[in-house]
């Protein structure tokens, strides 16, 4: 009788050892489920945040190219008014020049009539 006694307790004790354990189980893993939604939450919004990131990114890109467009075009409408410009002023030379040539022909001309008188 001592030692179905004795028994008892040792099986009483081992149920509360185990009951002990479930619980401090279902603790840990409520506890690991916690962290775990806690961990997917950031995860889903540090994804969130990068994909807006890289969508402001693109729009940027884009914008940067639209204005690379604009200044090469600026570049090159400025490229040809400076040619414009340049031929306009090799014609001036042209012009003076020749109206030098003419005045110094005039001058030697009158020059030439004024010996003769």
């Amino acid at each position: 009788a001592k030692e179905l006694k004795r028994l008892e307790k040792t099986v009483q004790a081992v149920q509360e050892q185990l009951l002990q354990q479930q619980r401090e189980r279902a603790k840990h893993e409520r506890e690991w489920a916690d962290l775990r939604s806690v961990l997917e939450d950031e995860v889903h919004t540090k994804t969130l945040r990068h994909a807006k990131q890289l969508e402001e990114m693109r729009a940027l890109s884009l914008e940067a190219d639209g204005l690379a467009a604009v200044l090469r075009d600026a570049a090159a409408k400025h490229q040809r008014e400076k040619q414009i410009v340049v031929a306009h002023i090799s014609n001036m030379e042209g012009s003076i020049d020749q109206a030098c040539k003419r005045y110094k022909g005039t001058m030697l001309q009158l020059a030439g009539e004024q010996q003769r008188r």
